[in-house]
């Protein structure tokens, strides 16, 4: 038995996730028609999805083109995690271990900028919140030689409509 990931699982057709359904279940098997074959998962055998959706499908804007998913294939899940970003500190380990030759106060600065930012995405002052992956490309850029305020315009602030960069402006 093997872990099945389905990564994003919301960018698939309802009707195209139900395929799991039956190996979904305790015990569940797998019909294949072109071979009239049943495939039967063995012991161990588990799916797990990740999804930012939680299978909801998207009504702020930020994850176009996902789809709600059949309450059906969401209910063989045995259970749900909701997850948030990693603690300021564990987030800053990780970051000085990928980039030990940054600078510790230029790491702490820009966890900083992205904690003000998360807060006020999560008040609805601003559309677009800072991935741990947007500061692991401002570091990746920082590595390749691009100024602070480089990086930043390329990993941040670019992505920014007018309203909210001008917001960000004001926390850098």
């Amino acid at each position: 038995g093997f872990v099945f990931l389905v990564d994003e699982i919301s960018f698939l057709p309802p009707n195209l996730t139900a395929i799991l359904n039956p190996i979904g279940e305790k015990n569940g098997k797998l019909y294949i028609p072109e071979t009239s074959e049943w495939i039967t998962p063995a012991p161990g055998f588990c799916i797990f999805a990740t999804d930012n959706t939680g299978g909801k499908g998207d009504r702020s804007g930020q994850y176009t083109g996902t789809e709600v998913q059949n309450t059906a294939t969401l209910d063989r899940f045995a259970f749900c995690l909701k997850m948030d970003y990693l603690p300021q500190e564990k987030e800053k380990e990780m970051l000085i271990k990928r980039f030990p030759n940054q600078d510790q106060f230029e790491i702490q600065k820009l966890l900083s900028l992205s904690k003000d930012i998360r807060n006020a995405f999560s008040r609805g002052e601003l559309s677009i919140t800072l991935s741990t992956r947007k500061l692991i490309k401002f570091f990746d850029q920082r590595e390749n030689n691009f100024t602070t305020q480089e990086a930043l315009s390329n990993t941040i602030l670019s992505w920014l409509d007018e309203d909210d960069e001008t917001l960000v402006k004001t926390m850098i």
